[in-house]
C-alpha cells in the first residue's frame, strides 16, 4: 500500500432558502470554498482458491473493501497478469532434484532475508546451501535479488542486481563468513529484531513497486505478544508496499510451528511456508504470487497520522482467499524523513553526494593491534537545529552508531573512537529540511596490524579549529574515548574556509625497536603546484605506550589563500629508509564558497 498523489477536491456551496418554507429567492453563487485533501492509496492483492491457484479477471465489483469497518469505495483497481498464471509450485519430493516447476520470466523485485539472529548454528549452512540451491534453479535473467542478513544489526549482503551468478557468488562467500555462522547472536527478546525488519522496509520503501521478502527464520512463538511492534511494521510494509513470505526453517518437526512468523505472513498480506524441508517453496511462491496481483486504489482523507487503520478485504465467493496487509497509517512526512536517512543509512549509495564526506581518521596506535581514531564528517551545506546526522561504522558483525545533529555552518562533527586492527566500513546520512532525500557517504578504511619490528609514520591530518563552537565527544556505548586527540579541533575533509586557525599533525611509532641514542627529526611541508608555502622540522620525543614509542609532530599553519594544498612529512629514523606521507586540502575563497 502506498500514497501515490494528492488531490484538493473543492466544493462549492450555495447559499438557500430555509428548507422548512417556500423557496422565495433564487439560488445565488457563493464565495465559501471548502479544500479537503485526500491521499489515494494503493493496496496489493493476491487471490487464491481453494488449490492455492490464482484468481484472475476479478472488477471493483468483485471486491468489498472496509477500513476501520466502514465500507470504503475502491477507486481504481488494476490487474497486471498472463492468460494463463503460473501454477501453485511444489514442493521438492524426496530424492528429487527439483520440481518441475519455473516461474513467469518478468520484472520483480524479491529479498532473501536469512536471519541469523534464530538460526541455530548447525542450520546455517544449510539454509544458505538451500537457498543457493534456489536461486541456481529458479531465478529468472528479469528478476531482481536483493541477499540481507539480520544479525545484531541490518547487513546488505548483496544490493539489488538482476544477474543470477552474482547472487551465487554472494551467498557462496556467506557460507564462508566466519561472523555469520560463528556467533550465536545471544539475544534476551526481539526488540532489536522487530527495529531490522522496520529498517529493511524503510529501505525498500525507497523504491518505487511491491517488493516481497522471502524471510528465512526460526523465530520461536513467544510469550511476549509485541503487538504494537507487528501493527508499526504491518502499517509501515503496507505504507512501503513490503510483503512478508517467511520459511519455517526447522522443516518438518513434531514441535509445532511458529505464530510469530505465521503472523507476520498474515499481517503483511503474505503466505507463510511451513512443515517442508524444502526451504525453496517459500522463494518460489513469491515469485509465482508477484507475478499475478491486485493493485486497489482508495482515497484516505489523511487525517490523523497516528492513528493505524485496519483493513478489511474480501471477494464475493465462495472458496477465495484473499492475501493483503490488514492495517495502514498515512505516512507522516516528519517521520518519513527520519525513517529515510535511517534506511540511507544501511544503503547509502543511491544517495552519495559529493557535499559530505566521512572518514576514520587513525591519529596514532595504541598497540600492536589497536588504533585511537576519529570519525570525522564534514558537509559544504549550511546547517541548524532542524538538519539531522547519522553515522556509524562497521566491522563483521561489530557496529558504532553516532546519531547526532550538526551545529555548524558548513559544520565539522568528529568523534573519537578505539578500533582492533581490520577493514572497516562507515557511513553517513545528512537530511536537510525540504530535501526529499538525504545526502550519504562512505568510505572504507583497513588499520593495520604492527608485526614485526620497524618504525610507522602515520597519515597526517589536517585540522581546522571550531574554537567556542566545538562538540564534545559523546561516549556512547562505552566506545568513544573519553578524551579528545585532537585537541577541539577536526580533520579537514572537503575544504576550509580562508582565515581559519589550521593545524598539521601526525604520530612517527616505532617497535620491537631498540632505543637509541641518535636524534629522529621530521620536516614538515605545505606547497602548492611544487612551489613552498610553509617548511618546518620536529624532534621527536617518544613516550612508551603498550610496547610503543611515539612521538607527535603537530605544527600551525601560516594562513592560506584560496587553494589546493599538499601536505608532505619526511622522516628518517635511525637504520631505516626515509619515510614519506602526504595528504593534500582545499582553502576555498572564503565561508560562502561551501554553501
Amino acid at each position: 500500500m502506498r500514497v501515490i498523489s494528492n488531490a484538493t477536491l473543492c466544493l462549492f456551496l450555495a447559499l438557500a432558502a430555509s428548507p422548512g418554507g417556500a423557496q422565495t429567492d433564487e439560488p445565488r453563487d457563493s464565495d465559501v470554498t471548502e479544500r479537503v485533501d485526500v491521499d489515494l492509496v494503493l493496496l496489493d492483492v493476491t487471490v487464491l482458491d481453494k488449490q492455492r491457484e490464482i484468481v484472475s479477471g476479478l472488477t471493483k465489483d468483485d471486491f468489498v473493501l472496509r477500513i476501520d469497518d466502514r465500507k470504503t469505495p475502491i477507486a481504481s483497481l488494476d490487474m497486471q497478469c498472463p492468460e494463463t498464471p503460473a501454477t501453485e509450485p511444489p514442493a521438492v519430493s524426496i530424492g528429487e532434484q527439483g520440481a518441475n516447476w519455473t516461474a513467469p520470466d518478468r520484472a520483480r523485485r524479491i529479498v532473501l532475508a536469512l536471519d541469523y539472529r534464530h538460526l541455530e548454528r548447525t542450520q546455517r549452512v544449510e539454509v544458505l546451501e538451500q537457498v543457493r540451491d534456489a536461486v541456481a534453479r529458479l531465478h529468472r535473467s528479469k528478476e531482481q535479488l536483493m541477499i540481507v542478513a539480520l544479525t545484531d544489526f541490518l547487513r546488505i549482503e548483496q544490493p539489488w542486481t538482476t544477474e543470477g551468478d552474482v547472487a551465487l557468488a554472494t551467498l557462496e562467500r556467506m557460507e564462508h563468513d566466519i561472523t555469520l555462522w560463528e556467533p550465536p547472536f545471544d539475544h534476551l527478546h526481539d526488540g532489536p529484531t522487530f527495529a531490522e525488519l522496520l529498517d529493511l522496509t524503510d529501505l525498500l520503501g525507497l523504491i518505487e513497486g511491491e517488493k516481497i521478502v522471502v524471510l528465512y527464520s526460526n523465530w520461536p512463538s513467544s510469550g511476549f505478544h509485541y503487538d504494537e511492534q507487528f501493527a508499526e511494521l504491518a502499517s509501515r510494509a503496507a505504507r512501503e508496499r513490503v510483503s512478508f513470505y517467511p520459511v519455517w526453517t526447522r522443516g518438518l518437526t513434531a514441535y509445532g510451528t511458529s505464530r510469530s512468523l505465521a503472523r507476520l505472513a498474515v499481517e503483511t498480506g503474505g503466505r507463510f511456508t511451513e512443515r517442508t524441508n524444502d526451504f525453496s517453496l517459500g522463494y518460489a511462491r513469491a515469485q509465482r504470487d508477484s507475478t499475478c496481483r491486485y493493485t486497489i486504489g482508495f482515497y484516505d482523507s489523511g487525517k490523523n497520522l497516528e492513528r493505524v487503520r485496519r483493513v478489511v478485504l474480501r471477494v464475493d465467493r465462495r472458496g477465495v482467499r484473499v492475501f493483503h496487509h490488514d492495517r495502514y497509517a498515512p505516512a507522516d512526512p516528519k517521520d518519513t524523513r527520519t525513517q529515510v536517512g535511517v534506511a540511507a543509512l544501511a544503503w547509502p549509495a543511491p544517495y552519495l553526494s559529493d557535499s559530505v564526506k566521512i572518514a576514520v581518521v587513525p591519529v596514532r596506535p595504541t598497540g600492536r593491534r589497536r588504533w585511537e581514531t576519529v570519525l570525522a564528517i564534514q558537509s559544504t551545506t549550511a546547517a541548524d537545529e532542524r538538519v539531522q546526522l547519522r553515522a556509524d561504522i562497521r566491522r563483521g558483525n561489530s557496529r558504532w552508531v553516532r546519531p547526532s545533529e550538526a551545529r555548524f555552518a558548513p559544520f565539522s562533527v568528529s568523534d573519537s573512537y578505539r578500533l582492533r586492527s581490520g577493514d572497516y566500513v562507515a557511513a553517513a546520512t545528512v537530511s536537510y529540511p525540504g530535501e526529499t532525500e538525504p545526502r550519504a557517504a562512505t568510505t572504507r578504511i583497513e588499520l593495520p596490524t604492527l608485526e614485526g619490528d620497524g618504525w610507522l609514520l602515520v597519515e597526517p591530518i589536517v585540522l581546522r579549529s571550531l574554537g567556542a563552537g566545538r562538540v564534545e565527544p559523546e561516549r556512547l556505548d562505552g566506545t568513544a574515548l573519553e578524551g579528545d586527540p585532537l585537541l577541539g579541533r577536526v580533520p579537514v575533509l572537503l575544504q576550509v574556509p580562508a582565515g581559519e586557525a589550521l593545524f598539521a599533525t601526525t604520530q612517527l611509532c616505532r617497535y620491537g625497536v631498540s632505543e637509541t641514542a641518535d636524534t629522529v627529526t621530521t620536516t614538515l611541508e605545505v606547497t602548492t603546484a611544487d612551489e613552498p608555502i610553509f617548511n618546518a622540522s620536529t624532534r621527536l620525543k617518544f613516550t612508551r605506550s603498550n610496547g610503543l614509542h611515539c612521538g607527535a609532530v603537530d605544527h600551525a599553519l601560516p594562513d592560506l589563500p584560496a587553494g589546493r594544498y599538499q601536505l608532505t612529512v619526511r622522516t628518517r629514523p635511525p637504520a631505516s629508509s626515509e619515510i614519506v606521507r602526504q595528504t593534500s586540502f582545499v582553502v576555498a575563497p572564503d565561508a560562502r564558497g561551501h554553501e
